[in-house]
């Protein structure tokens, strides 16, 4: 497995625990609530559209999340990053001191 599909696995999987965490914060919980009421709300409107506005904006709704998918990614790679560079200035990595 290439450096770039291994660093992508552990993203995902970390991602995954991380999700499964939300499921004991009340506000993930109240704030997914809210949203499938708005979903309610919304999926009447839709109704009023014909099946290609319909999906025209299903499509950039879909197209939105997965963009936003690469935005987390990079802000768990630079956390990743900042916290490696964090240890290294703490000298965590130094052997000198034992």
């Amino acid at each position: 497995m290439g450096t770039s599909k291994a660093v992508k696995a552990l993203i995902l999987e970390r991602s995954e625990m991380a999700f499964k965490r939300l499921k004991n914060n009340p506000e993930y919980l109240e704030a997914c609530e809210k949203q499938e009421i708005s979903w309610n709300e919304i999926s009447e409107l839709y109704k009023r559209f014909s099946k290609d506005e319909y999906m025209a904006i299903q499509n950039h709704y879909e197209a939105e999340a997965y963009k936003n998918s690469f935005g987390t990614d990079e802000v768990y790679l630079q956390g990743f990053r900042d916290c490696v560079k964090l240890l290294i200035f703490m000298g965590a990595f130094d052997s000198e001191g034992e």
